[in-house]
């Protein structure tokens, strides 16, 4: 970890922060070479990519190279192996792009005339204008001074998408975002939503069934989808979820075992006694002595 990565941890909101800064890596990356040097690299994700600084000559899965000066930027797309040569000292800031299916459909559906299916596609380099630059360079203050969270940089990759989709005429925009809504690239947007909902109902509901129906898919499909992207069956994780819920809440003293059998949605005490001694192998008192301060 660098210096300027060290100021991102702790600095501005609490490390136990659900929103801080942990995983922050995977929403951003600032990509630095020298004049004269070559990097290869792979993108995390969908990369919504801005020159901050310098000129490179860029190739994206061995694509033919092209020029891209500063304040230009582009579309890597997902999981594409990318590869820049540095004309003069460079500096790359790489979006990550993890929103919610939702919006991107808006997007697609406001750029592409027949929003079916869109070829894979390089993409095009556009110019930054004067409102996005400044938008990129706050942007950028924010981080090197720790005062940035997940939150922050989802919000961010909206209002700057939103931006693009405004300022640009529709022939361009179609060009930049093919990349972005190429068949590969849009199934891991839609597999982002599908993690982003569940987690977003964790603890709230309590079986598969009622997960799906809020998900609105039917229980294979949600299951099936669930393996695919979790790499468990969904009935495990909601009762490793609720494990976890149960003994953090017996945890605090100031939680009664009634409250706690709502919190994790048994209709009775009894209920939540005989799940803890089942998956615990303890009674919720003995726990609750174990974990006193």
């Amino acid at each position: 970890m660098n210096s300027r990565d060290e100021r991102l941890y702790g600095k501005f909101c609490p490390l136990d922060c659900p929103y801080c800064q942990n995983g922050i890596d995977d929403f951003f990356e600032i990509l630095e070479e020298p004049e004269g040097g070559k990097l290869r690299h792979r993108s995390k994700s969908i990369a919504l990519t801005f020159l901050t600084k310098g000129e490179i000559e860029l190739s994206i899965n061995d694509s033919k190279t092209r020029k891209v000066v500063e304040d230009e930027f582009f579309i890597i797309p997902n999981h594409a192996d990318f590869c820049f040569y540095s004309v003069r000292d460079s500096s790359l800031l790489c979006l990550y792009i993890k929103v919610e299916t939702e919006f991107c459909k808006q997007i697609r559906d406001k750029i592409f005339a027949n929003p079916v299916k869109v070829e894979n596609s390089e993409g095009i380099v556009l110019k930054m204008n004067g409102i996005i630059h400044d938008f990129v360079s706050n942007f950028l203050k924010l981080i090197n001074e720790g005062l940035i969270c997940k939150i922050h940089i989802t919000s961010f990759v909206i209002e700057i998408v939103t931006m693009i989709s405004i300022f640009y005429p529709l022939d361009l925009l179609e060009q930049f975002f093919a990349p972005m809504f190429s068949a590969n690239s849009y199934r891991l947007v839609c597999d982002i939503d599908f993690r982003s909902k569940v987690l977003q109902h964790k603890n709230k509901v309590f079986t598969v069934k009622e997960m799906a129906n809020l998900l609105n898919m039917g229980k294979d499909t949600f299951r099936n989808n669930f393996i695919r992207i979790f790499g468990i069956t969904p009935k495990l994780w909601i009762q490793n979820e609720r494990k976890e819920l149960i003994y953090n809440e017996l945890s605090a003293e100031n939680k009664t075992m009634q409250n706690i059998a709502e919190l994790a949605g048994f209709a009775t005490e009894r209920q939540l006694y005989k799940f803890s001694k089942n998956n615990f192998g303890k009674t919720v008192l003995h726990i609750r002595k174990s974990t006193a301060k």
